[in-house]
């Protein structure tokens, strides 16, 4: 049988299939064969068969590349164990995360997961929280688990930002890349002398924008809540 190489596509009830670089008929993967890859990793695969009406199922021969993409899911901690469960049900897997790779983030939690050990035919894939979204009922969370799913450009320098920000009117930065308490309230002060709007930054993305007595005294998002209470942004 002939051998060729192709996409992993996975699909919600656990099988796959594998999109061919030659064009041809994608090729079925059993839920055996999806246990040792994930969705949208590259793959060299052997035809074994065809069904009634001709349609090439496949053995996982060699995975030529890793998916690198951060994984989206909500952190769950099940019989003593953390794991993420994808929003994407394409992976097909939960990820499990150890104790000390969580990154803070607690139960129920919507985040970002980075592989560190991939699955295989007996075991799962491994990694760790390397950002944390916010709570599933956020505003505009939707959005940004949308964005991720379909690999949408989010993450822009922060000059871009600033002159976006300005675009609109925004006149005062403040950025939360690390951000204590002492910082919140210097930039407090400086905000509320100029009376100008603050745009909040952390890891080259926007997450809130707002006259600076509003955002400072009602904040919508975790992340604004968290930097105004002086703790740390992961």
């Amino acid at each position: 049988m002939s051998e060729v190489g192709g996409t992993v596509v996975g699909h919600r009830d656990g099988h796959g299939f594998v999109q061919r670089d030659d064009g041809e008929a994608d090729i079925y993967l059993s839920q055996q064969e999806m246990h040792s890859v994930l969705h949208r990793d590259r793959v060299r695969v052997r035809i074994v068969r065809y069904d009634r009406k001709g349609r090439p199922e496949g053995r996982v021969l060699d995975i030529i590349e890793r998916r690198k993409t951060s994984i989206i899911g909500r952190l769950l901690h099940e019989n003593g164990m953390w794991l993420v469960a994808p929003e994407d049900r394409r992976y097909g897997q939960d990820i499990l995360i150890p104790k000390n790779a969580t990154a803070a983030a607690t139960t129920g939690q919507v985040v970002a997961v980075e592989l560190t050990e991939p699955p295989s035919m007996f075991s799962q894939p491994v990694g760790r929280v390397v950002e944390v979204l916010g709570e599933i009922d956020d505003p505009g969370m939707e959005i940004e688990i949308a964005v991720r799913k379909y690999e949408v450009p989010h993450r822009f320098s922060a000059e871009s930002l600033a002159q976006a920000a300005a675009a609109a009117g925004v006149r005062r930065f403040v950025y939360l890349s690390s951000a204590k308490a002492a910082e919140a309230r210097d930039a407090y002060g400086q905000a509320k002398r100029i009376a100008g709007d603050v745009a909040l930054l952390h890891r080259g993305r926007l997450i809130e924008s707002a006259p600076a007595e509003q955002f400072f005294s009602a904040p919508r998002t975790q992340e604004a809540k968290k930097f105004i209470a002086g703790e740390l942004l992961v």
